[in-house]
């Protein structure tokens, strides 16, 4: 059957259209059909009229696919339907009636409302309520509130996708299976039927579903009963905390920006009351009644509240390890061991507490104070961590090297092999967990592009592209007056580029012969270029020529690199930057110098929202950075076991 039934092309054709038709015609696209194919199968409207489908996300994915290729090329569907794609027997998809209607003004958002539409018809299965929240992002009002672009579309529909698990653990599990039916029809007692509790942990395989799309969570906690999120959203006035249904999407804010708030958030046993950290204090706030309330001070870390919620831990001032009453009554100091400023969490049982010391683990008995140490040596930073439900072991978020994303890691408790439970290229941070092991975690997916001056102490110009590219956000540096070099992502490959001060010039630096992804470029003043390849945990210190030839290793693969500078007329490779009269760093949105003499600082830029990655001064003291935003949300991971 011609796909191009479903509707009759205008004629005539315009000479926009036809350049149009063109462009799209040279994509050869899998997900596009034209009108001078045949195809067999049906509209995914008459598909969907005889009821869900077995594989909707999937089919999602594809459509948002196939807006993405013509959107690269600045063409938008503007009459997108689920009349408009078909449905080819084996399940995957064309898109029809592109070309077709004509518009004015290019923005790929322009296509997101309709999709909406689609994808709200398509909702149904275990990822039906987690489409229908990307729905209304798409059909939001204002294109601001909506994807900012069609990859960032389709990478947060990918992200609905199951985890799989690996055939050793389904063997494991099935091994387990056979072992317990023997068991049972040997008329073995539960008490030893019991003892297989202290075998091998599986690791848990996960479903994500994003929770937020505000894309500004700086924290965020998840109720005991899994039905509310406390968040707290970063804008240009301030930070704020907010009480937000799981399920409903509403949200009401409980402490305003610039009223003394605040990170960490922590929500009480009985999900009455929000604890926060704001200057240092630990306060609470009543979800019912609003109204901040000072709880204890002073703290380094939120409050991790013990099974019954009557008594809470907590790590002070001076960093050790205290259980005081809800209210802070009754302090006691459990541990006078230095931790890290990481909320503790209390064990299901109620018999020991998890704290974060150094890069390691410490499970603190309540009773005595006995320490046993977890996981020594296996993280570089720990950011995070919860007990699973049955008590068998926590979930941590942490980094194995400064290079490495923090992941999603099962450590099991008293002992056992520390397993990763996510390999994911940003990363996740900041992990709670309801009382039935859904786990709020938080995800970053940065937006960046290049700003430079045109003269010293003058303007800043974005410069083109940028985006989900990320130019500059691993490292920038000057090439020479009127060029820069810079890190680029494209379609998830990490490379260097060119890229002339005015932006009309662009092209990407081949490195034939290294491994790995370059980061922290540096540009010597005999023209060579200096930069770490990163590959998992390690990096390495290569040279090259200005055009990527004849690269050189200076150095053997390690953890421990974690920056580069020259010294000595580039002759020689430092891990710190060289002394000069002042010195710089990133604080409010904007790069400030801090005058080594004791002057007040600065700003060196005036930009009100978003955050600077990286920047690098020419030799005449003009600025480029990258500058962009880390795009956080909330994700709810499930696939954990409620009991043992």
């Amino acid at each position: 059957m011609d796909g191009s039934s479903e509707g009759a092309r205008p004629a005539p054709v315009s000479a926009r259209q036809r350049q149009e038709l063109d462009a799209l015609a040279a994509l050869h696209s899998p997900y596009l059909s034209l009108g001078a194919d045949a195809l067999e199968g049906e509209t995914l409207a008459a598909r969907l009229a005889r009821g869900p489908l077995d594989q909707p996300l999937e089919v999602a994915i594809e459509i948002a696919t196939g807006l993405e290729g013509p959107h690269a090329l600045g063409i938008l569907h503007r009459g997108l339907a689920a009349g408009k794609v078909w449905l080819l027997p084996d399940g995957h998809i064309k898109l029809l009636g592109f070309g077709l209607v004509e518009g004015d003004e290019f923005d790929p958002r322009a296509d997101q409302p309709a999709f909406g539409i689609v994808l709200e018809a398509l909702a149904s299965g275990a990822q039906a309520r987690a489409l229908r929240r990307i729905a209304r992002r798409c059909q939001a009002k204002h294109s601001s509130r909506r994807f900012q672009s069609t990859t960032a579309l389709r990478e947060a529909l990918e992200r609905l996708r199951p985890i799989p698990g690996t055939g050793r653990r389904g063997a494991s599990w099935r091994i387990i299976a056979f072992a317990v039916i023997a068991l049972l029809i040997g008329g073995v007692t539960w008490r030893k039927l019991a003892s297989l509790s202290s075998g091998p942990l599986p690791v848990p395989d996960l479903s994500f579903s994003q929770a937020t799309f505000t894309a500004n969570i700086a924290a965020a906690a998840i109720s005991p009963d899994g039905l509310y999120l406390a968040t707290i959203h970063r804008d240009p006035e301030g930070e704020s905390l907010y009480w937000r249904s799981v399920t409903g999407g509403r949200e009401r804010q409980l402490v305003s920006d610039g009223a003394n708030c605040c990170s960490a958030p922590a929500i009480s046993r009985d999900d009455d009351w929000v604890y926060f950290l704001a200057k240092g204090e630990l306060h609470a706030v009543s979800v019912a009644a609003g109204g901040m309330e000072r709880a204890i001070a002073p703290a380094r870390s939120s409050a991790g509240f013990a099974p019954g919620g009557q008594q809470m831990a907590f790590i002070d001032a001076s960093g050790h390890l205290e259980i005081a009453q809800p209210d802070g009554t009754q302090p006691r100091e459990l541990s006078s061991t230095a931790y890290a400023p990481v909320t503790p969490a209390w064990s299901p049982d109620g018999q020991s507490i998890a704290a974060v010391r150094g890069n390691a683990l410490e499970v603190i008995s309540v009773s005595d104070g006995q320490l046993s140490s977890l996981a020594e040596g296996k993280f570089w930073k720990l950011s995070g961590l919860v007990w699973l439900p049955n008590g068998r072991g926590l979930i941590v978020t942490g980094a194995t090297s400064p290079h490495a994303a923090t992941q999603l890691w099962q450590v099991p408790w008293p002992n056992g092999a520390v397993a990763q439970i996510t390999d994911d290229r940003q990363g996740y941070s900041s992990v709670s967990a309801s009382r039935d092991g859904t786990l709020a975690v938080l995800h970053s997916t940065p937006e960046a592009s290049l700003w430079a001056q045109a003269k010293v102490n003058g303007p800043f110009t974005e410069l083109p592209g940028g985006g989900l590219t990320r130019d500059g956000v691993a490292g920038l540096a000057w090439l020479n007056t009127n060029w820069l070099l810079t890190t680029h992502v494209f379609h998830h490959d990490h490379q260097l580029w060119a890229m002339s001060v005015d932006g009309a010039h662009a092209r990407p630096i081949a490195l034939p012969g290294v491994l790995g992804e370059p980061i922290d470029p540096l540009v010597a003043p005999d023209g060579h270029i200096v930069f770490l390849a990163r590959t998992g945990d390690e990096v390495r210190v290569w040279r090259a020529n200005a055009d990527g030839s004849a690269a050189v290793p200076l150095s053997a693969p390690s953890t421990s690199w974690t920056g580069l500078a020259l010294i000595g007329g580039g002759g020689a490779v430092i891990a710190k930057g060289p002394v000069s009269h002042a010195a710089t760093c990133v604080r409010d949105h904007n790069l400030w110098t801090l005058p080594r003499r004791g002057s007040a600082p600065h700003p060196l830029t005036h930009f009100r929202d978003g955050h600077i990655f990286a920047y690098a001064f020419a030799r005449d003291g003009r600025l480029a950075l990258s500058r962009g935003r880390d795009n956080t949300n909330v994700f709810l991971a499930t696939g954990i076991a409620a009991k043992k």
